[in-house]
């Protein structure tokens, strides 16, 4: 007896190996098969979902038979599934054969209409919001539109400025006319230049002119300050909320009698506002200073210069000695003369000396500002060269009295400046105080009396 029990233990291998390859070879999704059953699922049919479950069970049973450490699946049944799509194919093939090319055709047009419609309701869903945008815009425009043409105020404007031609242009025209007369401008008034939005423009021209021309090309200089200040000087007196007013240099150009007539304006103006003034001129200055005196209102001094290091912007609160009118000095010469009468017992002889020559040179000088001012300046404007004839009456009224003592003032204030130095041998000595406030006095006698003159 022969043991051929390793033979057929190697014929079982080999069978079991190609065994296992033809398991291998079995193809448990083909792409056809694949591809139909997601047709079935696309037209929801039920027997897409069995088909799929079918699949899925034949590659499990392949996965046991081929990894013996795979769960155990037991045989497919198929021939179940396979007989209901069978039938399933056999009765779609016959509702086919029923369907003729028109009514296809016709559902075909039905179905794609329906499409098209269901996508603009999906369009309309996903614009939304700009459409709701658009709608209150258009609500708007049309809200606007009614209130434009309900408040259109053309004809209320006109009615406006009418008005205002009849009454508030006839006010400025009025006043302006007055400041110009004031300026010594003649001839000058305002016209009419446009409305807008019920305010109507003005500017200057010329009356009753034959020849048509722009006003710079007809006045001068200092007519066209004197002009632009009028214009200014009419707002201002029409302004009703006496805002305060600042000029700059106001009088540049001006000749001195416009000059004076311009401080006492804007004097009259500070009696019921704020008037800040700006200005180089120390005769301006003057003239203002004594317009706040006549009209009894207060004149405040202040000064932005250069400090003695060439610093600009040095403030004080008093004007500087070389810019005062003579009144203003002789109001400082007596303070300082008083000063040093209080002084005077705590002084050493050469502290006195210094101040005596130090008020000395201020009182020649205070001399010098009263013919320069009241005198020579009223007959002659140093700044326009235009004589003033009506101001000769001045040196008319001036006597052999008044010169005499003007000259022997003049020149006992001489011999006490420190204009030479005194030899020790000439036993120089300083006047005493009361000798310094009668000179004092005497200059001030002396100015009152010429500006009688003037008047």
């Amino acid at each position: 007896m022969t043991d051929d029990t390793a033979q057929r233990a190697a014929a079982a291998q080999a069978a079991l190996t190609r065994l296992l390859q033809d398991i291998r070879a079995v193809e448990t999704e083909p792409a056809h098969i694949v591809r139909c059953i997601a047709t079935l699922e696309g037209a929801n049919e039920p027997l897409g979902a069995s088909a799929d479950s079918q699949l899925d069970s034949q590659r499990a049973r392949q996965e046991c038979l081929l990894d013996p450490t795979a769960p155990y699946v037991g045989p497919v049944q198929a021939a179940p599934v396979a007989l209901e799509l069978r039938a399933r194919g056999n009765a779609l093939a016959e509702q086919s054969a029923t369907i003729s090319a028109d009514s296809f055709n016709q559902t075909l047009t039905q179905v794609q209409g329906e499409q098209r419609a269901l996508k603009d309701v999906i369009a309309m869903r996903n614009g939304i919001d700009a459409v709701k945008k658009q709608r209150d815009r258009e609500k708007e425009r049309e809200r606007l539109n009614i209130g434009f043409s309900s408040a259109n105020t053309r004809g209320i404007t006109e009615k406006i400025a009418d008005w205002t031609r009849r009454f508030v242009t006839e006010a400025s025209t009025d006043r302006f006319t007055r400041e110009t007369d004031r300026l010594a401008l003649e001839n000058v008034t305002l016209r009419d230049a446009h409305a807008r939005k019920g305010a109507v423009y003005q500017r200057p021209g010329l009356l009753a002119a034959t020849v048509s021309a722009s006003l710079p090309s007809v006045l001068s200089e200092g007519e066209q300050t004197a002009l632009g200040l009028a214009g200014f000087l009419t707002e201002a007196y029409l302004d009703v909320s006496k805002s305060a007013l600042i000029f700059d240099d106001p009088v540049s150009s001006l000749d001195h009698m416009r000059r004076e007539k311009v401080a006492n304006r804007l004097v009259e103006f500070a009696e019921d506002r704020q008037v800040i003034v700006f200005t180089h001129d120390a005769s301006f200055t003057a003239d203002l200073r004594r317009a706040c005196d006549y009209h009894k209102l207060t004149f405040t001094e202040r000064a932005v210069e250069r400090s003695a290091a060439k610093v600009p912007g040095f403030t004080s609160e008093k004007h500087p000695w070389t810019v005062k009118d003579a009144a203003s000095r002789i109001h400082e010469l007596k303070n300082e003369v008083a000063a040093l009468a209080r002084e005077l017992e705590g002084m050493t002889h050469d502290q006195y000396c210094e101040q005596v020559r130090r008020i000395a040179g201020k009182m020649s000088e205070t001399w010098e500002r009263i013919i320069s001012q009241e005198i020579a300046e009223r007959l002659v404007d140093h700044r326009t060269l235009n004589v003033q004839p009506k101001m000769m009456k001045v040196v008319a009224h001036i006597s052999a009295d008044d010169e005499t003592v003007f000259q022997q003032s003049y020149s006992r204030i001489s011999g006490w400046a420190p204009r030479h130095d005194n030899h020790p041998e000439n036993n120089w000595t300083p006047p005493e105080i009361g000798d310094v406030q009668h000179e004092v006095d005497l200059i001030e006698a002396w100015f009152k009396g010429v500006k009688k003159y003037s008047n």
